[in-house]
């Protein structure tokens, strides 16, 4: 009996987590963030890989696991790297 509340709690947080990243939680008066919003859904939906760029704090990391939740793949895991925090040399392998 505790093992299947130990699961209906798991997917219940995994619910909770996928809900709170979606394109709803992005908006910008940007034109050119409004253009990346549109154009977000047909990336989820490919099958490409996706490296995302940006400043330090301009959500790179929100967009990230929006792109996840709706994708085919949002039942895998997500990969987030944070290169900057990485050594050259490392990246460099």
């Amino acid at each position: 009996m505790e093992t299947f509340r130990d699961l209906s709690l798991i997917v219940a947080l995994r619910k909770e987590i996928e809900e709170k990243y979606t394109f709803q939680d992005l908006v910008s008066r940007n034109p050119v963030m409004r253009d990346l919003f549109d154009v977000m859904p047909d990336i989820a939906a490919s099958e490409a890989t996706v490296q995302i760029q940006g400043e330090s704090g301009t959500g790179k990391e929100l967009f990230a696991r929006a792109i996840h939740n709706l994708s085919p793949r949002k039942d895998g895991p997500l990969v987030v790297v944070n290169c900057g925090a990485l050594p050259e040399h490392l990246l460099e392998a």
